[in-house]
C-alpha cells in the first residue's frame, strides 16, 4: 500500500483536507483529521486507503497511528482475556419440577404431497381407488402349444407332420449334413 500510495499526487487543501489524485486520474479528497476519504474505504475498514496514506505520507504523519483501535494487538488480548468456566455433570444439576422437553408437534408441509408407492403384487389397494391394475395375458407358443413363452424363444423344434413339408426331403437333408460333419 506504501507502493502504491507513492504513485498518487496530492495538493494541500487547508485544515488537514487533502485532495489526491489516485489511478485512473480519479480524484478524491482526504480529511486526516476525521479519517475520511472520498473513497469510502477508510471510512469502511478503518484503516487508511491508499489515497489517506498518501495525504497522511506528505504531512510526515505515520499511517499506522491512524489504524482503528480494534486491530491493534490490545484490543486482540483484551477479547481473549474473558474465561469460559466448566459446568458441573448432569448429575449435580438441579431437578426441577417441571415436564422434560419435547420434541416439537409434527406439522404438516404445506405443497403438493408425496405420490403413493408401488404395491407389490401381493398387496391390495386400501380404499375405494378408481384405477385398475394391468392384467398381464399368459403368452402360449404355436410350435410346442406350451403357455409362458412364444415360438421365438421355444427351445422345442417343431416335427416335420406339424409343419406340413415333405419329410423325406428333410431326413435326406439332415443325412447329408450329418455325413458331412463325420468326414470333417
Amino acid at each position: 500500500m506504501k507502493l502504491k500510495s507513492i504513485i498518487c499526487h496530492f495538493e494541500y487543501c487547508g485544515n488537514s483536507k487533502f485532495q489526491v489524485r489516485g489511478h485512473g486520474h480519479k480524484q478524491y479528497v482526504v480529511d486526516i483529521e476525521k479519517k475520511t476519504c472520498a473513497c469510502n474505504k477508510w471510512q469502511l475498514i478503518r484503516i487508511p486507503c491508499i489515497h489517506g496514506i498518501s495525504a497522511l505520507m506528505s504531512s510526515n504523519r505515520y499511517p499506522i497511528d491512524f489504524i482503528d483501535n480494534r486491530y491493534k494487538k490490545a484490543s486482540f488480548l483484551k477479547a481473549y482475556t474473558l474465561v469460559i468456566y466448566g459446568i458441573n455433570g448432569s448429575s449435580m444439576w438441579l431437578k426441577t419440577n417441571d415436564k422434560p422437553l419435547q420434541c416439537p408437534e409434527f406439522k404438516k408441509q404445506s405443497g403438493r404431497p408425496k405420490k403413493a408407492r408401488h404395491l407389490q403384487s401381493d398387496e391390495v389397494r386400501v380404499g375405494g381407488t378408481t384405477k385398475l391394475r394391468r392384467n398381464y395375458i399368459s403368452v402360449r407358443c404355436s410350435k410346442c402349444r406350451q403357455q409362458d413363452h412364444n415360438k421365438t424363444t421355444c427351445d422345442k423344434r417343431a416335427a416335420p407332420e406339424s409343419i406340413g413339408g415333405n419329410a423325406a426331403w428333410t431326413e435326406s437333408v439332415g443325412s447329408y449334413a450329418a455325413g458331412i460333419e463325420t468326414t470333417q
